[in-house]
């Protein structure tokens, strides 16, 4: 049982490779993050991704709250995320991440995911915004965080240039979601993941019981605070029965907070049992 816990404490902490270019950790799936059928879910995929970001920041001497007192923090901007596969519950999963270079305003960061086994289970790529902290305006260039950031000799994970995302308006589901103090992370805003929980949510019950997401795109374009009303609307992309696009609105004046597509394909048994 003792060497149990000390291979267990093992996995599950982070490291980084002899540049300190890139950061892996390992993880068993809890019971917490798995979805009715007995799968890691969406959301859990996407809390590992920013943990393992995180830590890499500690670990490089950037995160929010090494940063926080000079009056800069991040947040995210744009993501592409693929799921090849979604471990049940117990299973193990490995997490790598990076950061890709600096384009224009954006630091960019990759990931990957794999099973025990070494397959595939995600991948991301990613870019964030140094901001100041007070007025929440872009800091284009903070040399003093940026240049921790070495970028190995790694191919992106996902071919995505990460641009604009089209808003599309023909909606046919909509929802409304209020922002609660459990939704609130350590820069006193909504957390990134409560966006993709809301425009998931917004989805008709046959794809959210009988699809698994494949690919999610999404443009962070606004910050969310406590106790702001959000409205999320979700539309069908053309004929495509499995493709979504999603928009985020505060309510209160119509501003955007958030625009992604997201692209489904059928359960299949093996992904998962049912309980």
């Amino acid at each position: 049982m003792v060497e149990e816990n000390e291979k267990r404490l093992a996995d599950e902490k982070g490291e980084a490779d002899v540049a300190g270019e890139i950061w892996t950790e390992g993880h068993r799936v809890r019971s917490y993050e798995v979805d009715p059928h007995g799968n890691i879910s969406v959301l859990s995929v996407y809390n590992y991704l920013q943990e393992a970001a995180a830590n890499h920041a500690r670990a490089l001497g950037v995160s929010i709250d090494q940063i926080i007192s000079h009056n800069v923090t991040w947040v995210l901007s744009r993501l592409a995320l693929r799921v090849d596969a979604y471990p049940g519950w117990g299973d193990r999963i490995g997490i790598s991440t990076w950061p890709s270079g600096v384009r224009g305003p954006f630091a960019l960061r990759d990931f990957f995911v794999t099973d025990g086994d070494g397959g595939p289970v995600a991948a991301a790529v990613s870019a964030w915004l140094l901001i100041d902290a007070k007025t929440r305006m872009p800091l284009r260039r903070v040399r003093s965080v940026l240049d921790r950031l070495r970028p190995p000799a790694v191919e992106p994970p996902i071919d995505n240039a990460l641009g604009k995302i089209e808003r599309l308006d023909n909606h046919e589901w909509e929802e409304i979601f209020t922002v609660r103090h459990n939704d609130l992370d350590i820069n006193r805003h909504a957390n990134s993941a409560c966006y993709i929980r809301w425009i998931l949510g917004g989805l008709p019950p046959e794809i959210q019981e009988g699809a698994v997401l494949t690919e999610l795109e999404a443009n962070y374009l606004t910050e969310a605070f406590l106790g702001e009303e959000i409205t999320a609307r979700s539309g069908r992309v053309a004929e495509d029965t499995l493709s979504f696009f999603h928009l985020l609105l505060r309510k209160q004046d119509g501003q955007e907070l958030l625009r992604a597509r997201t692209s489904w394909r059928p359960r299949k048994q093996k992904d998962g049992p049912t309980f």
